[in-house]
């Protein structure tokens, strides 16, 4: 059963947010509380209330128009680059797999042109910037729990489309003696913030992700994703909720509404000291997406050189 957590495990994301400016400050889009709260709930109602949401959404189509995708990195030279880009993602969850694997791809592109290209599997990742000259990086998918403790190169890419999913926040949460998730209240009794706190046989236990969802709307509002040395690796706001449509009509919820979905997202990742920010005019559910946007590149084909992450 779920258990109560103490604050100090709430530190350090709160001195390592407090440290971090890597972007400039997001403007909040998120509407006033209400006056009056829904009633508490209980982690196993909230967890469920997740799982439910992610469920109804196995696939995702989001598109953003010309200077819907805006990218801030640094490039080899230290200096700050600022990219507007039109872009398409997509996400295809496999919930039956053990484990839960699945599949992303993210395109940003200017004039046809695919400037951003990042992307993940069942065994791989990839991150591919080609505005100012090429740079990529890679790495395995490692199960939850066995990766290898993150050095600063994998802290330093741009873009791990691995993390997409715990960012957007509708993976299923399946706690377990390996992954223990604690809830407790914001100071202001406006949001509840879950704890996800990893057990591995050989190490210390560390928070690997800090979930806040809004009491008043029941969606998530801002992830933070850290390494087991505590170092903040993302951190992400996420508002403009619209609902999702479905392309096959039969697919959507009945008697229910349709879920929703953020349409403005910030990405900020501070050890490279850049950010994603994502204004989408669309998403959807689709009937089927090509398995070609998810294959792993070849590295070959395209003449590229990607720096290996572990």
């Amino acid at each position: 059963m779920a258990r109560t957590t103490t604050p100090l495990l709430l530190l350090p994301a709160l001195l390592l947010g407090a440290c971090c400016n890597c972007a400039p400050r997001q403007k909040s889009l998120t509407n006033k509380h209400p006056t009056t709260l829904p009633a508490p709930i209980s982690l196993d109602e909230q967890i469920q209330q997740l799982n439910d949401r992610a469920r109804q959404m196995p696939m995702l189509s989001a598109t953003a128009p010309l200077g819907g995708v805006v990218v801030f990195y640094l490039d080899d030279k230290g200096k700050s680059h600022r990219e507007a880009l039109d872009g398409h993602l997509w996400i295809r969850q496999h919930f039956n797999a053990n484990p839960p694997t699945a599949d992303v791809a993210l395109f940003g592109t200017v004039a046809g042109q695919t400037v951003l290209d990042a992307g993940a599997n069942d065994t791989d990742w990839w991150c591919i910037l080609s505005a100012q000259g090429k740079q990529a990086w890679t790495g395995k998918i490692h199960p939850p729990g066995q990766q290898s403790p993150d050095a600063p190169s994998a802290n330093a890419v741009l873009l791990r489309a691995d993390k997409v999913l715990d960012v957007l926040a509708i993976t299923l949460i399946r706690p377990s003696p390996a992954l223990e998730v604690t809830m407790y209240p914001s100071l202001d009794n406006t949001a509840n913030i879950l704890l996800f706190t990893r057990h591995a046989p050989d190490s210390p236990p560390y928070v690997e992700r800090e979930l806040i969802i809004d009491r008043a709307t029941g969606l998530p509002t801002d992830v933070r994703l850290f390494s087991p040395d505590a170092t903040l690796l993302v951190r992400a706001h996420l508002d403009t909720y619209r609902d999702v449509t479905y392309d096959n009509p039969a697919a959507a919820p009945k008697n229910a509404p349709p879920p929703q979905m953020p349409h403005h997202i910030i990405v900020q990742y501070p050890a490279a000291k850049s950010s994603v920010e994502l204004n989408f005019n669309a998403v959807s559910v689709p009937r089927t997406i090509r398995d070609a946007a998810f294959e792993t590149r070849d590295w070959q084909d395209l003449n590229i050189t990607p720096q290996v992450v572990n």
